[in-house]
């Protein structure tokens, strides 16, 4: 009797492999959505970045990214399954912004011109660099600013929750970069260590010269100790699974002050 075949791996699937970028999207589209009250067409939009994120795996292999034997053997799959995942963000994307009188563009325009500007580091295979890795966490927040405008959100609260888990992204980058250069070389830590009180900083000056509620500070407080936490005291790479749990630990307290204090 033949043995059943082992499930699909993401690869497989092509699907995006890196479980980070997985949080960094879902997470502010879940509190985005809890954020304003339910609708269609912000859970549209919520699918239609969900599309757009799946369709990138495929992207990359039609593009070469992945190695030329990936190219060779899976270009034809790779290309047919970014039409039909491209196209079903569109399609998602039209159709928020078309049924039931429709939304303004801004926000959907806002998100798009954050996608060009990450658009640079994927051509050029630079998206693994710490540059690349903040703008593309600030890139995937981002989606999350329509839809919680067509949940009824506030400008002002939208891009308050934006910017609060763009910051998230920078201070996990932060941490998990510095810990690792430390164990190559000492001193590198304190890259680590400036951004996340760089990045307390100005979240300060931002709530209270736009939202005037600084203490949303403390939404972003469990990944700011994490990263000062991680490069004072540096974690060996072989923990790095742990350091990511510990990492969706602080985004879920992250979700929870953004919720209370920009929604």
């Amino acid at each position: 009797m033949a043995r059943p075949s082992a499930a699909p791996s993401l690869d497989d699937r092509m699907m995006p492999r890196e479980h980070g970028a997985w949080g960094q999207l879902l997470a502010p589209l879940v509190t985005a959505l809890a954020m304003g009250s339910l609708h269609a067409r912000s859970g549209a939009l919520a699918l239609a970045a969900l599309a757009a994120f799946v369709a990138h795996e495929p992207a990359l292999i039609a593009l070469g990214h992945r190695g030329g034997r990936a190219k060779v053997l899976r270009g034809a799959a790779a290309m047919r399954a970014m039409a039909l995942r491209g196209g079903a963000a569109v399609g998602f994307a039209v159709a928020a912004h078309t049924v039931g009188g429709g939304m303004s563009p801004a926000p959907s325009l806002l998100a798009l011109a954050m996608v060009a500007l990450s658009m640079p580091f994927v051509l050029s295979r630079n998206e693994r660099t710490t540059a690349g890795e903040v703008v593309l966490a600030s890139t995937l927040a981002a989606a999350a600013v329509p839809v919680a405008r067509a949940g009824g959100v506030s400008w002002e609260g939208a891009l308050v929750a934006w910017g609060l888990w763009s910051l998230h992204g920078l201070l996990a980058t932060l941490a998990v970069r510095g810990m690792i250069l430390r164990q190559r070389r000492a001193g590198s830590a304190h890259l680590a260590v400036a951004g996340a009180a760089l990045g307390a900083l100005c979240l300060g000056g931002v709530s209270v010269a736009v939202s005037h509620a600084p203490w949303l500070c403390l939404a972003a407080a469990p990944c700011a100790l994490l990263a000062v936490a991680f490069a004072l005291r540096p974690v060996a790479p072989a923990h790095l699974r742990r350091v990511g749990w510990t990492l969706v630990a602080s985004s879920a307290l992250t979700a929870v002050g953004i919720g209370l204090g920009a929604g």
